[in-house]
């Protein structure tokens, strides 16, 4: 639960982000998801309930500790702007003590898994990249101490229509290569419906409905959840006919 000035912004959420899988939390603006997110790592601190993390409970422990096991990708990239895409990679590993070889192997095997390679991209800095490929060196960053789960807000909001679907593809492949967990916000139903395993519809603080994306189209709960999904259905709509005509 959440409160700011006595009214309840998160209040009764309990879900599970199962392994190897993508949960989405979407709704409308202001409806709790990104607040939701970040009392996971505790960005944000929790008024009451319990976040559990590989069995633990997050307020028990570190919260640096605990910030650098989980990954976390942000809408607007947040780079170190002062450091290099290599050196951006390498904050958390270097904070967690790893030795400087097996920075640079991991460092590098991250960069070839987002398509930028380590020789043309490791020493430039964030502002010569694009905003696409920013957004890849972020995703790096994430992974870049192994953690079993990835938190992302709003990762591929801020780009155009075309790059944000390669991106999309790309870190599904991503994820699927390596197994980790992603809890996802967006406002975005067709996004969700794309790369979800499971989706999380807010309103208000509270869930009104959960479950796989076709079991969400097929059986919206209430009046909300129809017109989450009315968009999508109506651009396919569209899309097929032009096909047709």
């Amino acid at each position: 639960m959440k409160r700011y000035n006595g009214r309840s912004v998160v209040d009764n959420v309990s879900f599970t982000v199962a392994p190897g899988e993508i949960t989405v939390l979407i709704g409308e603006s202001g409806c709790g998801k990104t607040t939701t997110l970040k009392m996971i790592n505790r960005l944000i601190p929790l008024d009451a309930g319990t976040v559990m993390l590989s069995g633990r409970n997050v307020m028990e422990g570190d919260v640096v500790e605990l910030r650098r096991s989980v990954g976390f990708v942000f809408q607007n990239y947040a780079l170190f702007p002062h450091m290099t895409v290599a050196e951006n990679i390498a904050v958390t590993p270097r904070l967690l003590g790893w030795e400087a070889d097996r920075i640079a192997k991991r460092t590098a095997e991250l960069l070839e898994l987002v398509g930028l390679a380590m020789s043309e991209y490791g020493e430039r800095a964030p502002a010569e990249l694009s905003g696409g490929q920013r957004q890849r060196v972020g995703v790096a960053r994430a992974l870049a101490a192994e953690p079993s789960l990835i938190l992302m807000d709003e990762p591929f909001g801020a780009l155009d229509p075309l790059t944000r679907d390669r991106l999309q593809t790309e870190f599904l492949d991503i994820q699927k290569q390596l197994g980790f967990a992603v809890l996802l916000v967006t406002h975005d139903m067709s996004e969700a419906l794309a790369i979800a395993d499971q989706i999380i519809v807010l309103d208000q603080g509270r869930i009104v409905q959960k479950g796989s994306p076709s079991h969400l189209l097929a059986h919206p709960d209430s009046d909300h959840v129809k017109k989450l999904m009315s968009t999508p259905l109506r651009q396919a709509s569209r899309i097929e006919a032009l096909m047709q005509s």
